[in-house]
């Protein structure tokens, strides 16, 4: 079994490495593909290009000496926008593994508003994270939003046919790339110490390519 954890990436922090691990530890994942989007249909501009957020997420992934995860850029390098649809399509196809699409809490939250929500239902299983501070998702009222009905319910997992969405709480670390972001406006390239939840090696990255207004 595999898996896509997608995003921004804007920069990647310690807590999509924590999040990755813990979900290693849950899961008998053979890998779970990074993979930065190059551009989310819905959310706005990334500060940091494709290619720079690809390459710290190459880095970080490298500095976690985790070898079950691996940084995906087929979405930085596509000419077109970021459809989660064309990742899986082409993953399935040249895995050849049973997939998984892991998703936080707020982003399952704006399903129904993917492209062709219903089709990757149809091709991988769902994890979705929430911390330990959310209440569960509505998954029921969520797929009927996009008409589809769940064949069986249990206590943490919904089944569509043969495949499955599970509700994961996770202990999340208080990191998020929106606080990094405004963290790194306030630092000098002469700090020796990285801002609170970014790895050192990102951090280097950042002042070497003079990325997030750091100077």
């Amino acid at each position: 079994m595999i898996a896509l954890f997608g995003g921004s990436f804007d920069p990647i922090h310690l807590g999509h490495l924590h999040l990755a691990k813990a979900l290693l530890a849950k899961y008998d994942f053979k890998k779970i593909f990074l993979c930065p989007a190059k551009k989310n249909p819905l959310k706005d501009q990334t500060q940091a290009t494709g290619a720079e957020r690809l390459a710290m997420v190459q880095l970080a992934i490298e500095d976690a000496n985790e070898s079950r995860l691996e940084a995906l850029d087929w979405e930085v390098t596509r000419e077109t926008e970021s459809f989660t649809k064309l990742t899986l399509d082409r993953l399935v196809k040249e895995k050849s593994d049973e997939t998984v699409l892991i998703l936080g809490n707020e982003v399952f939250a704006a399903f129904a508003k993917w492209y062709q929500p219903k089709e990757i239902l149809d091709q991988c299983h769902l994890i979705i994270v929430r911390r330990e501070t959310e209440s569960k998702c509505d998954v029921n009222h969520i797929l009927q939003t996009i008409n589809i009905t769940p064949t069986k319910t249990e206590k943490n997992r919904t089944w569509i046919g043969d495949h499955w969405i599970d509700q994961v709480e996770v202990p999340i670390l208080p990191f998020s790339s929106t606080k990094v972001r405004a963290d790194l406006d306030r630092i000098s390239k002469h700090s020796a110490t990285p801002p609170e939840g970014l790895q050192r090696v990102v951090w280097e990255y950042i002042k070497e390519n003079g990325l997030y207004s750091v100077k």
